[in-house]
């Protein structure tokens, strides 16, 4: 029997220990959260909020991406994914936050 491709519960942990560790490497300080599946489009969900006083911002991740970080152990899909969304959602947001 074939195991199935989505969702996998390994693939939501993976996805958010390399979030997790991505994080740590830039000077924001942001709340991370899986906010569940989007069955129509085969995407794990994460949310993302500086503070609990603010609504959640969310990233859909595809299944695919994480099939091939779990094949791969490239994480450079995902950290393309993941910067150009934190660059996008919160540095834009506030310029004290940007690398210098």
């Amino acid at each position: 029997m074939s195991r199935a491709s989505f969702p996998r519960h390994e693939h939501a942990v993976l996805l958010l220990e390399k979030i997790e560790q991505r994080l740590r490497t830039r000077p924001l300080t942001l709340e991370i959260t899986e906010r569940g599946l989007d069955h129509l489009r085969c995407c794990y969900r994460f949310g993302f909020r500086r503070s609990s006083e603010q609504e959640w911002i969310e990233l859909p991740i595809h299944f695919q991406v994480a099939e091939r970080l779990e094949e791969d152990q490239d994480e450079a899909e995902l950290h393309r994914i993941l910067d150009s969304f934190l660059d996008r959602s919160f540095v834009a947001q506030a310029p004290e936050d940007r690398p210098a």
